[in-house]
């Protein structure tokens, strides 16, 4: 009896490590999630803001960088991307558009030159055909220091399935725990009905036959072999 409450308080405190070890995932989950959804309301937040520019066609030009900014945020971190956008109007009177975009690293990424491509050629209308000039290129500049940390090294798509993984992983787990914690307190449960059980059995036979019980105890307080 002794032993399986023994077992059964030690499989509580495993219990108990492990749900504060899921309830750290889920939270930290949490935590990196507002920070992503931050990230991504600052980047909207600071595409709204006006240029400083005066004149009409600077003023185009900071709003269509800040909207290329706002596309490429979906995809990856707007720290590791420059871009230039320049206007001028063509012998029809269209307003031709010309992008150049630098992504920091040394390793040309085809999976990120597609996305920027397919998402300011859509975003920006732009049309080779009409005079529309596009350019991607890979080459490492510097970041400053406050974007050098663990989130931001990630890309956000990465990050988000780090998010994911870490609330899935932790709400799972709690579930699982919280489950094993109720079949342990029905054990616990069953172990002190049958302890009882036991006990009253042993009083209804002390009341019973005294002396059986008295010879009983004697001999095992004095060593007898059971």
């Amino acid at each position: 009896m002794g032993q399986g409450v023994e077992q059964q308080n030690s499989s509580i405190t495993v219990l108990k490590g492990v749900v504060v070890l899921m309830a750290l995932c889920l939270l930290a989950g949490l935590v990196l999630g507002g920070e992503l959804i931050w990230q991504q309301l600052r980047v909207s937040d600071e595409a709204e803001i006006v240029g400083a520019a005066t004149d009409l066609r600077s003023q185009r030009e900071d709003y269509l960088e800040r909207k290329v900014l706002v596309l490429a945020s979906s995809f990856m971190d707007v720290a590791d991307l420059r871009v230039s956008v320049q206007t001028s109007n063509g012998s029809d009177g269209r307003e031709l558009k010309t992008v150049f975009a630098i992504v920091n690293s040394d390793v040309r990424n085809s999976e990120t030159e597609q996305f920027l491509n397919t998402a300011i050629r859509s975003g920006l209308a732009l049309n080779d055909a009409l005079g529309d000039q596009l350019t991607v290129q890979f080459h490492a500049f510097q970041v400053p220091q406050t974007n050098k940390n663990f989130l931001f090294v990630l890309e956000i798509k990465h990050r988000l399935y780090l998010v994911l993984g870490l609330l899935l992983f932790g709400t799972v787990g709690l579930t699982f725990s919280f489950h094993r914690y109720r079949q342990s307190r029905v054990t616990d449960l069953q172990l002190d009905g049958d302890y009882r059980d036991q006990l009253t059995r042993f009083k209804s036979i002390a009341d019973e036959e005294p002396s059986r019980v008295a010879s009983v105890l004697s001999e095992w307080l004095n060593g007898a072999p059971s």
